[in-house]
C-alpha cells in the first residue's frame, strides 16, 4: 500500500523530490505511526481513536464505505487490532503487522477507494490464519449480497432485459466461485501445518474472488455501457484476460500434441510433442495457479527423460488427462466470459 513514487518531467519545481504532496503526507503519518508505537502508546483503543480519525476526515462516499468497512471487520474479525497505516485505516494482528486496509480514493486521487490486503508472500503463518477471517467475512457479506439480488432487485423485472440476464448470472456463477474457495482452498486451512501450502491456499482464494468480483462488476458496467472496457475500471483487468487466453491456447496446442503423438506413434510426433510441452512449459506455466506446477514439472521432466516410444506413450496418455482436467478448470475462470470462444475446445473437453 505504500505510496508510488512518480515520474516527473526535468525541470519541473518537484523534479527534485519525485513524490506527490499526497505521497508526501502518507509517509510523514507513517514515520509518527512508527514514533508512537516506539515509544509503547500504541495501544489498541488509540489505534481504533486513530483510525476512526482517519475516517472521519474523509470525504463522502469514502467515509461511508470506510465506516461500514470498520464496522465488519471488528465485528467479524475482533482479533484484528485497528490503526492506521501511512494515514489511513488498517487492521493489524497481535504482532502489529498489517493484515488489511482501506485506502481513500480522494486521499491518492484514484478513481475507486481500495480495501486491500497484505500480499500473501510477505505475510508469516500466524498472519495467513488471520486473514481467513476476511475470507469469512467477504463470504458472508456476499451471499447477504445475492440475497438481495435475487429477492429484491431481480423481482419484478423483465426476464428477457440485459440488466436482469447480468443479475442472474451473478446469483449463479458467484456462488460457484465462494463453493471452489470455502469447500476446496480454505478446508481444513486452520490445521494445516506447511506455511507454504497455507500460503499458496490463501494465494489460491485470492485470486479466484478476485477474477469473480472484478468480472462482475466489468459485466454491470457493461450492461449499463456496452462501451466501456474493463481495463478503465480495473487497470489489470485485460492483462489477466490476455494471460488467461494465452494459457488456454498453450493448454489446446499441448493437448493437440499429446494426440498427435499417440496417433501417429513415432519419433517425430513424439519430437514435435517435446517441442510443444517445453514452449508452454517456458511461456505458459506462469499462468498456471501455482498449486499446478508441481504436477506439470513431473510430467514435462519424465517426458524430457524418457527416449523409448512405448513408456512414452504411456505417459503422455496420464499426461493428456492431467492436461484437460487444466484446461476444464481454466475455462470456468470469470475472466474468460465474454471472450471469442474456440470451437476445437468442447472437441477436447467432451472427448
Amino acid at each position: 500500500m505504500s505510496p508510488k513514487k512518480t515520474t516527473r518531467r526535468a525541470g519541473s519545481a518537484s523534479s527534485s523530490v519525485g513524490w506527490t504532496a499526497e505521497e508526501k503526507a502518507a509517509m510523514k503519518a507513517y514515520a509518527q505511526e512508527k514514533k508512537a508505537e516506539a515509544r509503547g502508546i500504541r495501544d489498541r483503543a488509540a489505534g481504533e481513536k486513530a483510525a476512526l480519525a482517519a475516517i472521519a476526515a474523509m470525504k463522502e462516499p469514502d467515509r461511508s464505505l470506510a465506516r461500514r468497512v470498520h464496522e465488519i471487520v471488528t465485528a467479524s474479525a475482533p482479533a484484528l487490532a485497528p490503526k492506521t497505516w501511512y494515514g489511513m485505516p488498517a487492521y493489524a494482528n497481535s504482532d502489529g503487522k498489517v493484515v488489511c486496509f482501506f485506502q481513500s480514493a480522494q486521499k491518492f486521487k484514484t478513481r475507486y477507494a481500495t480495501f486491500g490486503f497484505q500480499d500473501p508472500a510477505h505475510l508469516d503463518e500466524e498472519q495467513l490464519r488471520d486473514t481467513i477471517l476476511i475470507f469469512a467475512l467477504v463470504v458472508s457479506e456476499t451471499r447477504l449480497l445475492l440475497a438481495y439480488i435475487e429477492k429484491k432487485v431481480m423481482k419484478g423485472r423483465d426476464p428477457s432485459a440485459r440488466l436482469y440476464h447480468v443479475y442472474d448470472s451473478f446469483v449463479y456463477c458467484l456462488p460457484l466461485e465462494l463453493k471452489k474457495v470455502v469447500n476446496t482452498e480454505l478446508t481444513d486451512i486452520s490445521v494445516t501445518r506447511q506455511t507454504e501450502s497455507l500460503r499458496t491456499r490463501v494465494e489460491n482464494s485470492h485470486g479466484i474472488l478476485k477474477d469473480c468480483f472484478q468480472q462482475s462488476v466489468v459485466q454491470l458496467a457493461q450492461a449499463l455501457d456496452p462501451a466501456i472496457d474493463g481495463a478503465r475500471i480495473f487497470p489489470d483487468f485485460q492483462a489477466r484476460r490476455e494471460q488467461s487466453v494465452q494459457l488456454r491456447d498453450g493448454l489446446v496446442a499441448s493437448v493437440r500434441a499429446l494426440r498427435e503423438f499417440q496417433q501417429k506413434q513415432d519419433a517425430a510426433a513424439a519430437e514435435r510433442m517435446k517441442t510443444q510441452v517445453s514452449e508452454f512449459y517456458d511461456h505458459h506455466i506462469k499462468y498456471l495457479m501455482y498449486r499446478d506446477w508441481s504436477g506439470f514439472e513431473l510430467f514435462y521432466i519424465e517426458i524430457l527423460k524418457c527416449a523409448s516410444l512405448p513408456p512414452l506413450l504411456q505417459i503422455a496418455h496420464r499426461f493428456e488427462t492431467f492436461l484437460v482436467t487444466l484446461l476444464r478448470e481454466v475455462q470456468k475462470r470469470a475472466l474468460l466470459q465474454g471472450t471469442p470462444a474456440r470451437e476445437d475446445i468442447q472437441d477436447i473437453l467432451g472427448s
